[in-house]
């Protein structure tokens, strides 16, 4: 089992759990060396399968949890189909880059997402670049 945040971000089994557990595995903070550790989810993790589907495109995922009753829950996502709602997808966007973006102000945080929301309309990538370094 991973003993570090950084294993469990590269461990399927252990995303899996913390996924079943309620946590947001797209959050920076979720993957800490305190959650590697913790017996619930390296039990709850212990008991996901992953199988590899040679037909299933590479973006896919599909999730099956077996209850003790019986019943079985599936759910199926592609990452690389679009967000049809886009309002949603910058949000989304919006908060992932704000806890990447350690190290700077809110203010500066703004700025940057702002500029990288409409990078279609910037004359020479290259001050972009200038800019966030």
């Amino acid at each position: 089992p991973p003993s570090t945040g950084l294993e469990v971000k590269f461990n399927v089994q252990h995303c899996l759990a913390l996924a079943l557990a309620g946590y947001d595995t797209g959050a920076v903070t979720t993957f800490s060396d305190a959650i590697a550790v913790r017996p619930d989810l390296r039990a709850l993790a212990s008991k996901c399968v992953v199988k590899i589907v040679p037909d299933m495109h590479f973006t896919a995922a599909e999730v099956e949890v077996r209850l003790k009753d019986g019943r079985r829950l599936v759910k199926r996502v592609d990452t690389g189909e679009p967000e049809p709602d886009i309002a949603l997808s910058t949000q989304r966007t919006t908060v992932k880059a704000r806890a990447l973006l350690t190290g700077l102000s809110d203010a500066e945080k703004d700025a940057t997402i702002e500029r990288f929301m409409r990078i279609e309309t910037l004359a020479d990538i290259n001050a972009l670049h200038l800019e966030v370094a």
